[in-house]
């Protein structure tokens, strides 16, 4: 059966929004996934927990890691283990009983405890749960209301102390202007200040946070030569590795909502060092670096992302796209209406960051089933 490129296009419209609008979850090994426009975890989760959409609550305790992407995400439940979050509004208000690493525009730790280490990043970070471990903050505004047991690590503009301020061990502070610590906060003798001009840079983290989760892309505005350049890095992904995106596109074709959550556990474990790099004067050039290779990534898992929905598609309406030609036209068609539907309120970001999210996990699974491949053909050989 024939069908008019108007038809797949329509078609890969249905495709795009239908997933966005209804919650997908499912269990394995004891991990739970959950995507969609509200992504819920009320039950109790054995091990790992892993939830992207726009409005993300997790209720329920969880007995390993929380993973989770979103505009507003909610963490009310008890975590046995590390909680990995980044939004427009994060709030933690479960007891944790590792670390928790947080990026967003606004960021909360209100529950009774941190066991471990805290790592922050966004515009404002407030941390009114005790912190067991050290903390590691860059922001335009940390607001503080509890005692942190271990060292505090702040680079930015400006600290709010609250009446339960306290931190038992030293505290290093960066920023452009000297920030007074009270002496009920810490000692003077423990207290370390050195002014740098890095501190607008921190400062635009929650800038930064709010921008990448509200807006996953860059705007109409800048849409037809951002499309170019899309298009242009896609081709050139579909031509160099050819073999990594045929696998790639089997493995979304074959589990979509699995190459989501895995990019969403891949990149979370990246973004999740930067707050650290910027921590110190010696890791912002690496930072920076990090930065780039984040904004490189996710023009690359875009354009892959779209390229695998629209093939998808044409392949389902039974389109020969073995040829070149035919890898091009699904991409530019991918592209262009992912783009297009990314305008629509409230479902268009969520869309972006979902296809993002797709392209990476996608070539991710190809390259790990690729390796495990080749090692499993060495092995006897070694033998």
């Amino acid at each position: 059966m024939r069908i008019s490129l108007f038809g797949a296009v329509s078609a890969l419209l249905a495709l795009l929004v239908m997933p966005a609008m209804a919650e997908d979850t499912y269990s394995v090994g004891g991990d739970v996934y959950v995507g969609g426009a509200d992504a819920t975890i009320a039950e109790s989760v054995t091990n790992d927990a892993f939830a992207m959409g726009n409005n993300v609550s997790v209720s329920g305790n969880v007995g390993g890691d929380v993973h989770s992407i979103g505009n507003a995400i909610s963490i009310s439940g008890n975590v046995t283990g590390n909680v990995y979050a980044a939004g427009n509004n994060v709030t933690v208000s479960g007891n944790v009983f590792k670390d928790a690493s947080v990026a967003g525009a606004n960021v909360t730790l209100s529950g009774s405890r941190v066991a471990g280490n805290v790592r922050a990043a966004g515009q404002s970070v407030t941390i009114g749960a005790n912190v067991e471990g050290s903390a590691v903050i860059a922001a335009e505004t940390l607001h503080l209301n509890a005692p942190i047991s271990g060292d505090l690590n702040f680079t930015g503009r400006n600290i709010v102390f609250g009446s339960d301020a306290k931190v038992d061990g030293n505290v290093l502070i960066r920023a452009e202007n000297e920030i007074e610590v009270p002496a009920n906060v810490a000692s003077a003798d423990r207290v370390t200040y050195e002014q740098t001009h890095f501190g607008e840079m921190a400062g635009q983290a929650g800038h930064i946070a709010e921008q990448t989760s509200q807006q996953a892309l860059p705007g109409p505005i800048r849409g037809f030569g951002f499309l170019i350049a899309l298009f242009v890095v896609g081709l050139l992904y579909i031509a160099l590795f050819r073999k990594n995106a045929e696998n790639a596109f089997t493995a979304f074709h074959g589990h979509p909502w699995r190459s989501g959550f895995i990019g969403i556990f891949s990149l979370g474990a990246y973004i999740g060092i930067i707050p650290v790099l910027f921590a110190t004067i010696i890791g912002i050039p690496f930072a920076l670096i990090a930065i780039a290779w984040l904004v490189l990534m996710a023009f690359v898992g875009f354009a892959a992302g779209a390229y695998f929905i629209a093939r998808w598609v044409f392949e389902a309406f039974n389109q020969n796209t073995e040829s070149m030609a035919m890898k091009a036209l699904a991409l530019a068609a991918g592209l262009v209406l992912i783009w297009a539907i990314g305008l629509l309120p409230f479902v268009g970001w969520i869309l972006k960051v979902f296809v993002v999210f797709a392209g990476l996990g996608g070539i991710g699974l190809a390259w790990v089933q690729s390796t495990a491949r080749k090692t499993a053909i060495e092995a006897p050989a070694e033998a």
